[in-house]
């Protein structure tokens, strides 16, 4: 006699349209389709290289990785010109929810089995109190971790004061890891508040069943049906910057990389988002570049911070930072403005059309994602 163990995985007012939906179940992942044989589940992850099935497409009778393009029939899970086939999961709606059974799923071979305790992971001497802290440099950071990694090996431990941080340097546990969340592994427990407090908490900083909805999201806007649409963009702003380091290096002037690629971020996002070319590339000492150059070092300095100094006292520096996010939200806002104003006008002269354009789904990604406020 079949035993099913059915798990309640969301309610169906929360899956809107035909999917696929990323949902989770007993720390398998699943995904969810509306086909016209009726609802159906299937393993979450793509058997090529793991990425989540819901983050893909529906065309037509075909659920489409997003990675590599493979294609899996919707009523068999057998994959369209190879062996491999999508373990199939029972699924019930009932009490209008979704409850789906998970049991004959496999967790793998592959899962990190422990085999040793944090306390016999090799790592760099710390303080009393202070473990590391004092050797860390949020100027280098990454270079720091990377001369540990070459001392102490691909796995090691440091102390963030009586905190103790894993690093792991192998990219094949680093996607382990990556594929486990956010049931098995989760971020550090102080990006929330701190994200929450400086207004910019959504999907970086989003967990559990929070996170989910705004990562489909943020995908979605980058589908490769979208992706085609972004390639002029992307190429105006990298002919501006090949450009300017031409001139610079024939004046033989120096440049900061990551200055650099901050300005290319930029120029890229708010073009792909709003149709609207900040051109900081080519403008030299831009506004909004300074107040970015604001804010990212104030994330990371809070993260590591052993106590939140800034919440009993405000220093200039926090004062600062204040400014710099409230001219970021009123110049994103304007921007959001001009946006909705643009879509209306272009609803106005259309004929109304079920397509998705990938300009909207960015501009909502990037507010769910906290970058700019939705009023």
């Amino acid at each position: 006699m079949t035993t099913v163990s059915l798990i309640r995985v969301a309610n169906l007012d929360e899956l809107r349209g035909d999917g696929p939906h990323a949902l989770s179940a007993d720390g398998f992942d699943v995904v969810v389709l509306r086909t016209p044989g009726g609802v159906r589940a299937f393993e979450g992850r793509c058997p090529h290289q793991g990425a989540l099935l819901g983050e893909g497409e529906l065309d037509g009778d075909k659920l489409v990785c997003r990675n590599h393009r493979w294609r899996f029939s919707v009523d068999s899970g057998q994959r369209e010109g190879g062996p491999q086939c999508l373990a199939s999961c029972p699924v019930v709606e009932r009490e209008r929810a979704i409850f789906v059974d998970v049991s004959g799923l496999s967790r793998g071979s592959d899962r990190i089995v422990a085999k040793r305790t944090l306390d016999d992971l090799p790592g760099p001497r710390g303080l009393p109190f202070l473990g590391n802290i004092h050797q860390l440099d949020l100027t280098k950071l990454h270079l720091i971790l990377e001369r540990w990694a070459a001392q102490y090996g691909p796995v090691y431990l440091f102390r963030k004061g009586t905190a103790r941080a894993v690093v792991l340097s192998d990219p094949k546990w680093c996607n382990q890891v990556l594929r486990a969340r956010p049931e098995t592994f989760t971020r550090d427990s102080g990006i929330a508040p701190v994200a929450s407090e400086m207004g910019l908490d959504g999907v970086f900083s989003a967990e559990g069943d929070a996170w989910r909805p705004q990562r489909r999201l943020a995908m979605l806007a980058l589908a490769q049906r979208h992706l085609r649409g972004l390639y002029p963009k992307l190429q105006t702003v990298t002919i501006r910057l090949k450009k300017r380091w031409e001139r610079l290096a024939d004046a033989g002037a120096p440049l900061d990389v990551v200055d650099e690629l901050k300005r290319f971020t930029v120029d890229v996002t708010t073009l792909i988002t709003f149709g609207h070319d900040v051109n900081t590339v080519e403008q030299g000492d831009d506004v909004i570049q300074r107040k970015l150059e604001l804010v990212f070092p104030a994330v990371s300095r809070r993260l590591l911070a052993l106590f939140p100094t800034w919440r009993l006292v405000r220093l200039p520096r926090d004062h600062r930072l204040d400014r710099a996010l409230a001219e970021l939200r009123a110049w994103l806002g304007e921007l959001v403005v001009a946006e909705r104003a643009r879509l209306a006008a272009e609803a106005g002269r259309k004929p109304s059309s079920r397509r998705i354009s990938w300009r909207p789904c960015c501009r909502r990604a990037m507010t769910k994602a906290g970058l700019f406020p939705t009023t």
